[in-house]
């Protein structure tokens, strides 16, 4: 379905039928919106129903908005992607009043399914509803905003990532409010603090980047422990199974360590593979294993996160753990590299396209912004090993 998604996106022969479809869902939502209902005071909506990654580079700032004096006496609700659900309610429970999840991809396929979640959303009466999502999507975001039909409708201007011209030109006029937060680059973390700034009015307000994880007593962990994430949302971001098991060896054979490979269900047989070539009894495959709150402890006890560029970077990064990240360079700029302003101990290696080009950043960051298609492979199992034994050396 992800793929199919985005080859219609992508070919521009396809928009007649991209528009057709845009315009089923539209109706279906307007089917929803039959009928009177009343605005309840005082209540917010949060549309957030991106992935994990997202939802961590956000999250601290809704504190923000709870306290602040627009804001502190709003019931809020957070519409949200229904893979994040447990990790949610694991750390932000408290954080709201109430929650609609969905399927993002039954929501776009499934007239039933939407037309149910749809006429939810409308009948709830919300006063404001806020899309903070740089990157909308039209019949995601955008639709949801038309649907809530609230009173004010905040978002801020979005990029052309995840839809066409036309499309953005389409959902922007379901917004009663569209903030500005600058076409120059900025990472992602810092791209939010923006937008939430202008919405509680104080241009100079930091929040930290944090997470805190909740003790466990029955998960048993090593005492000494990497964790190795080898599995991201698209092939093209993940290192070769072949080159973790490699690793996985040269750092077992040089330290008294374990290693822990974390992932979601669908990233199994990755660790399996890496299991399968290494041949090594200190590397323990807990993909899809771990629920999103064990998943966040073994993350805080370990000694190291050796990653691709996944959610369990920004994770790592949240709980101050020296974070390792192998990335190909997608998205530079907005989710590599990490400023020094938020202070967090990540590394990056990329491959040498970008590496003998990184006094070129702004460069950089132009050119891979939305999409890199270099070759993750091209980074050498015996550059990654030896930054990695070098900072462990050192600690």
């Amino acid at each position: 379905m992800k793929k199919l998604i985005r080859i219609i996106k992508e070919n521009k022969i396809f928009e007649p039928f991209l528009f057709l479809i845009n315009s089923i869902l539209l109706i279906t939502d307007r089917l929803a919106k039959v009928g009177s209902r009343k605005i309840v005071n005082n209540t917010l909506l949060i549309v957030r129903v991106d992935k994990l990654g997202d939802y961590v580079m956000f999250r601290n700032f809704i504190y923000d908005l709870k306290n602040n004096n627009n804001y502190k006496n709003y019931k809020f609700t957070l519409i949200g992607n229904v893979a994040i659900k447990n990790f949610v309610l694991s750390f932000d429970n408290l954080l709201f009043d109430n929650f609609i999840w969905i399927d993002i991809y039954k929501f776009t396929s499934n007239l039933v399914y939407r037309f149910k979640i749809a006429r939810k959303i409308y009948l709830s009466g919300f006063e404001v509803t806020i899309c903070p999502t740089y990157s909308r999507v039209l019949v995601l975001d955008d639709f949801i905003a038309n649907v809530a039909d609230s009173n004010v409708r905040i978002c801020q201007e979005s990029n052309l990532n995840n839809q066409k011209n036309w499309e953005r030109k389409w959902g922007d006029k379901y917004y009663t409010k569209i903030y500005d937060v600058s076409n120059k680059i900025i990472f992602e973390y810092l791209r939010n603090q923006y937008f939430i700034n202008l919405l509680i009015n104080n241009t100079e307000h930091k929040t930290e980047l944090k997470l805190t994880s909740t003790e466990n007593t029955l998960l048993k962990i090593p005492t000494n422990f990497l964790v190795f994430v080898p599995g991201a949302g698209d092939n093209y971001r993940q290192w070769s199974p072949q080159n973790f098991s490699l690793l996985a060896k040269n750092i077992t054979n040089n330290l008294d360590v374990e290693i822990w490979l974390l992932g979601a269900p669908n990233e199994k047989k990755i660790g399996d593979e890496i299991c399968k070539f290494a041949q090594n009894d200190l590397i323990k495959n807990q993909i899809g294993i771990l629920n999103f709150k064990d998943l966040v402890y073994v993350i805080q006890h370990s000694k190291m996160i050796i990653s691709n560029e996944t959610a369990t970077v920004h994770i790592g990064a949240a709980l101050d753990k020296p974070v390792f990240c192998i990335s190909n360079g997608n998205h530079f700029g907005r989710w590599t590299e990490y400023p020094d302003e938020l202070n967090k101990n990540i590394t990056y290696v990329y491959p040498p396209q970008i590496k003998e080009r990184l006094n070129e950043k702004n460069a950089l960051a132009t050119e891979y912004l939305l999409k890199s298609e270099l070759d993750i492979n091209t980074i050498t199992v015996e550059e990654v090993s030896k930054n990695v034994l070098t900072i462990l050396g050192n600690e």
